[in-house]
């Protein structure tokens, strides 16, 4: 163990690595995909709008809950936009940004952590993949990869016709 510590001391890493850990829930269970098909979810879209996004979206996540998925924000890509969904079972606010959808998925993420990550990025376009258990956001030269869950695990939310936007 020694030799392990001493060689990460020694390594140099480079100022923008952010580590983040895993995040898992009570029952010890990662965060995994929920694609149809099959196949990853890649979508890009744009960094300002998905900032406005997160920023409404996190106020409506619950700070403590006795259910960890509240604590998630259900990202869709599906026909060429990207939705984010989220509820604390007494509201749910979904919205969405129009972007470039190369493969259509969903996966429920860490909204706390989303939020933060988004923040932190500087660029135009986010790429977002889902693979396996885990989503990638890329943006410029930064790389994050966020455990997620399964979007069935999410509470389903009404289904309500849109008649007014709000920008």
């Amino acid at each position: 163990h020694r030799h392990v510590i001493q060689f990460l001391l020694n390594r140099s890493f480079d100022s923008r690595m952010i580590v983040f850990p895993r995040i898992w829930d009570r029952r010890g269970i990662g965060l995994s995909r929920h694609l149809p098909g099959g196949g990853g979810g890649k979508a890009s879209i744009p960094l300002g709008e998905m900032v406005k996004k997160m920023n409404a979206i996190s106020s409506v996540v619950p700070t403590r809950t006795t259910m960890p998925i509240l604590s998630t924000v259900l990202l869709s890509a599906t026909d060429g936009d990207m939705r984010f969904s989220a509820t604390d079972l007494d509201i749910s606010v979904t919205s969405r940004v129009s972007g470039t959808v190369e493969e259509a998925g969903s996966i429920a993420a860490p909204a706390r952590k989303l939020a933060e990550i988004v923040k932190s990025l500087s660029g135009e376009q986010v790429k977002i993949d889902v693979v396996d258990e885990k989503l990638t956001i890329k943006c410029g030269k930064s790389r994050f990869v966020v455990n997620g869950r399964k979007a069935e695990d999410f509470p389903k939310l009404p289904q309500q016709e849109s008649k007014a936007s709000i920008k």
